[in-house]
């Protein structure tokens, strides 16, 4: 059985959540019993499909597949296909940072559509699935607009967007401001204003996709910018360590480092094996981490060292905010619904974008992110541990330490309602650090994840 997601084989037809992605599959009917028709009928499948398979091996050689991008009837080039069905998004920003700077004969670029008469926008839904030989049209208007910033805090600007379209407006214009690389949920900057001549916003720093929709010779127009509201972002975190002792650490980042980071991020693949590529942790802001961190302990041990750190991410950047759930900022339709959630994996400046601004770290493969990269810029040898019950639909991830460490002495939990006890795979210690309450973080797992059907793999972080 095929995972429609990721192509992921499995030998068992009754699994119905694949060990490598983490969706939820359908699963096989039984076969039917071998009769001499039924064997022939799947004597002449195999025929087929191997007709099929080579014919599809001679497209995939011949050509790429793609969706071309059309301009009044023009060609204007071609975006990849990724392997899941999406449009790979940095191809097309490029052709679209070119086509607004270039323009149209005086015209502003509008965005694109999937029909040639401008009805189905696809700006509101870059997420959607294609197959190859889509179209895209660009649409092109008159409106234009500029817009300025000032300073008004550390992390929030007051920003003027002001209408500079010529000629005649005769209503007025609605302004929608959104963060660039959020989807949905709480807390998700959207403002909505209308004003004859122009919007007055007070907008964190970041980056948002700016609308703004008027009236043109009595006919109804709008534009789209994505603009940058530039700042440093940082906080001062204060935390109790494994001893109780209390700490306090203090980092910052430019908000374009961390849309960098955002925008490499908006289409992937969401396959376990390719979770240690978001292990950052040659970042500065990483770097300086865990300088400061070892700092606090120079005469420490590895053990000590490692669940300071691990002590800073659970109980300093941690929090039980409901907005550490991925499918409340990253609904991507096929594979997000309102109630399931597929993970969605962030690089950790990401993570700490959406701490500081939403006061959520992310769910748990995030933390075991943000811990593993903390931790091999310490001069640890790491890895993303992932554990998965394909029976349960159930998946767990967290942060793999090696070293010479002692295995801590198992513990009962009792704000958790958890026991918990030792656990190493293929050398990694596991580092728990997406539980509040947790007190032994290096070696020790929720024993639940250690019972029957549950299968543990270690993918190690270059």
């Amino acid at each position: 059985m095929k995972c429609p997601r990721c192509d992921f084989g499995t030998d068992d037809d009754d699994i119905r959540f694949c060990t490598e992605c983490s969706s939820h599959l359908e699963s096989e009917p039984p076969a039917k019993p071998n009769d001499t028709y039924d064997s022939l009928i799947a004597a002449v499948a195999v025929i087929v499909s191997v007709l099929v398979l080579f014919a599809g091996i001679s497209f995939v050689m011949n050509k790429e597949p793609a969706v071309t991008l059309n301009s009044d009837g023009k060609f204007l080039g071609s975006v990849s296909i990724t392997r899941t069905g999406f449009l790979d998004l940095n191809q097309l920003e490029s052709v679209e940072d070119t086509l607004r700077i270039q323009g149209n004969g005086g015209l502003n670029f509008a965005g694109w559509y999937t029909d040639p008469s401008f009805d189905a926008e696809f700006a509101l839904n870059k997420f959607q699935q294609f197959t190859a030989g889509t179209v895209l049209h660009a649409k092109w208007n008159s409106l234009d607009f500029t817009w300025e910033q000032e300073d008004q805090s550390p992390t929030r600007k007051s920003v003027t967007f002001t209408n500079t379209t010529p000629g005649e407006i005769t209503e007025t214009t609605t302004w929608t401001i959104r963060d660039a690389f959020k989807t949905s949920g709480p807390g998700i900057e959207t403002i909505v204003y209308t004003n004859t001549l122009d919007a007055n916003a007070s907008l964190r720093s970041g980056m948002y996709d700016v609308v703004m929709k008027t009236t043109v010779d009595g006919e109804y127009e709008r534009t789209t910018k994505t603009v940058t509201v530039n700042g440093i972002l940082g906080e001062t975190v204060a935390w109790r360590d494994y001893n109780g002792i209390m700490r306090q650490l203090t980092y910052e980042f430019d908000v374009e480092d961390y849309i960098k980071y955002a925008k490499d991020n908006r289409s992937r693949d969401f396959r376990f094996s390719l979770l240690p590529g978001y292990v950052t942790w040659w970042d500065p802001v990483i770097v300086k981490m865990a300088s400061d961190l070892n700092d606090m302990l120079p005469n420490g041990t590895e053990q000590e060292r490692m669940n300071l750190i691990a002590s800073f991410v659970n109980n300093g950047l941690s929090s039980n905010s409901p907005n550490n759930a991925d499918h409340f900022f990253y609904k991507i339709p096929g594979f997000h619904t309102t109630d399931v959630s597929v993970e969605y994996y962030k690089f950790p400046l990401e993570s700490l974008y959406d701490r500081i601004l939403f006061g959520g770290l992310g769910d748990c493969e995030d933390h075991a992110i943000i811990t593993a990269a903390i931790a091999r810029a310490s001069g640890f040898e790491v890895a993303i541990l992932i554990m998965t019950n394909p029976s349960a639909a159930e998946g767990h991830a967290v942060a793999g330490i090696r070293g010479d460490f002692t295995p801590p002495p198992p513990q009962n939990i009792a704000v958790l309602s958890v026991t918990a006890s030792f656990m190493e795979v293929d050398g990694f210690f596991a580092c728990e650090t997406f539980r509040i309450g947790w007190n032994l973080w290096l070696g020790n797992i929720d024993d639940r994840y250690k019972g029957p059907g549950w299968v543990w793999r270690a993918f190690v972080v270059p």
